[in-house]
């Protein structure tokens, strides 16, 4: 539930640049791989984090 609870942050923040949505993703990437190592390092997750699976209708 963290996980899905940190992506649903990310994809409702509000962040002005690009470079800030890019650093979001790397901090919360790491936040994963940290509080579940084998989720956080899984291709879905990678995905997530990486913007991969954002679709806009899905928020």
């Amino acid at each position: 539930m963290t996980l899905v609870s940190l992506y649903i942050t990310l994809r409702r923040s509000e962040v002005s640049t690009q470079y800030e949505q890019e650093d979001a993703r790397r901090s919360l990437a790491a936040w994963a791989r940290q509080i579940e190592q084998p989720a956080g390092h899984s291709p879905s997750w990678t995905a997530a984090f990486g913007g991969d699976l954002d679709v806009p209708e899905s928020l």
